[in-house]
């Protein structure tokens, strides 16, 4: 019988003094914006227990009174450790990982996000950073080249022109072969890109398969071109001021050719050479009409300037995001009577109101004046002006 005292006696003392040498630590662990994070991983430092946190982002767990922190990591977040407090609490605030966030997950539709790994059709993806500071009127210049597959064909020199999108080549005779584009998770016409800022994007997404019908159903046969516009981050207020400069000119086999054209002397002397006409009757010309004249410098300019000038303002605190955004864009055409002026505004603020919902608005306004040249490429005063006498004057040189 004394046996068996001393050794409940001994089981006692021993579970008495493990339980001293253990505490209970309780927690909770939440984002930047306050809410609560599930599924967290909550580990002792040097230790092997550990636990996730619940729905609420709370946490329980039983630790050694030697462990002085924790290890508190999930996806999309940065891990941290964080010290226990003398009441056995040890709360943390998880900093978001934009680079795992935007690795991960992708734009497929309607404003959803889904993980790369997950996606099973063909999609490429252009960021912020391939975007800016291209010194071009619309976003389909500055995708030239970004996405295999993508055709661009610029059949005009307007700085107003929308060029044509290709996805994959043309995919239909009589109908047509534009893909459709959602900004935003909004459809709307392709037209209307050349009108929108470069600058306001975060990333294009080009959906070029046939499962990109299965999410906006006929109106995708052609590919989907997605926009995603920016908006602005927690605690990361910044201001943001650029201008950009530059000229345009002929590109230099153009030129090359116009200036391999005859001249009046070596047209004259061809005229004398086939008999053309007589060297009489020649003196008599150039007595009348003694020039030299270039023509593609009476109808092109030269060293057009291009400006632009962008201001945005963006950043959050607590559970509001904003971004707003002005901007103002001028070019002028090759050709006279060419022009192009933008001047666009945009405001994105978005509200987390809980952790499972979340408001928002965007509101762009914009206003452009646009200026054509009326004659096309197979007219007089365009292309077929190098048929045009070098020995005549043009209408401002006789003034």
């Amino acid at each position: 019988m004394r046996k068996i005292i001393l050794l409940v006696l001994c089981v006692s003392l021993s579970f008495a003094q493990s339980f001293a040498q253990s505490r209970l630590v309780t927690g909770k662990v939440t984002d930047e914006s306050g809410n609560p994070i599930a599924g967290a991983s909550v580990v002792a430092k040097s230790s092997k227990g550990g636990t996730t946190t619940g729905a609420d982002g709370s946490f329980k767990l039983s630790v050694a009174s030697t462990v002085k922190s924790l290890t508190i990591s999930s996806l999309n977040f940065i891990q941290k450790d964080v010290m226990i407090a003398a009441n056995n609490t040890a709360n943390a605030s998880l900093v978001a990982s934009a680079a795992d966030a935007l690795g991960e997950v992708v734009i497929v539709g309607y404003g959803a996000a889904k993980k790369r790994s997950e996606v099973t059709g063909s999609l490429v993806t252009v960021n912020a950073e391939k975007l800016q500071n291209k010194p071009t009127a619309n976003m389909f210049d500055a995708l030239q080249g970004k996405v295999p597959g993508l055709q661009i064909y610029n059949s005009s020199g307007e700085p107003s022109a929308s060029p044509s999108i290709r996805l994959n080549g043309v995919g239909s005779l009589g109908a047509s072969s534009t893909p459709l584009y959602v900004m935003d998770g909004v459809p709307i016409e392709g037209g209307s890109i050349v009108s929108l800022n470069p600058e306001d994007f975060e990333s294009v997404t080009v959906l070029k398969d046939a499962s990109s019908t299965s999410i906006y159903g006929s109106r995708a046969a052609n590919g989907v071109i997605f926009i995603t516009s920016k908006k602005g981050k927690v605690n990361s207020s910044k201001i943001t001021l650029q201008t950009q400069y530059g000229v345009s000119n002929l590109v230099k086999p153009t030129l090359n050719f116009f200036n391999s054209l005859m001249n009046t002397k070596q047209l004259t002397d061809f005229w004398i050479d086939t008999r053309y006409q007589t060297p009489a009757q020649i003196a008599s010309l150039l007595a009348t009409y003694n020039a030299d004249t270039k023509w593609y410098k009476e109808f092109y300019k030269e060293d057009i300037p291009m400006t632009q000038v962008d201001l945005n303002i963006s950043g959050g605190g607590g559970k509001t995001t904003y971004y707003v955004s002005g901007s103002a864009f001028k070019q002028e055409g090759l050709t006279y009577r060419s022009d192009f002026e933008r001047y666009t505004m945009r405001t994105n603020l978005t509200t987390s109101v809980n952790n499972w919902f979340k408001m928002g608005m965007n509101l762009f306004g914009g206003y452009d004046e646009r200026q054509t040249n009326p004659y096309g490429s197979n007219n007089l005063n365009r292309v077929f002006h190098c048929y045009a006498s070098p020995i005549f004057l043009h209408m401002t040189q006789m003034a």
